[in-house]
């Protein structure tokens, strides 16, 4: 048994680092998901900014009255940007 107990070790290192590993790049895709969505959110209400209403007022804007809502991906939430 005691043949086995290096190769268990090994393992359970590499296991650790590929758990380290795929945490780093979870997060990296994350904030590169995070950030696109918030170009593209940009870019929407950008091209919208000339579009008003009878009274003068912007008709697509950012800012609303719902509470702050979080997107749920397969590889974990995205926050708001910071």
């Amino acid at each position: 048994m005691k043949q086995n107990e290096p190769i268990e070790e090994k393992k359970q290192e590499k296991e650790e680092v590929k758990s380290l590993l795929e945490e780093i790049i979870r997060e990296g895709a994350r904030k590169l998901l995070q950030a696109a969505i918030e170009h593209e959110v940009n870019e929407y209400i950008s091209s919208f900014s000339d579009t008003t209403d009878e009274k003068g007022r912007r008709m697509v804007v950012k800012n609303g009255f719902l509470p702050e809502r979080s997107i749920l991906t397969g590889i974990g939430p995205l926050n708001s940007p910071e």
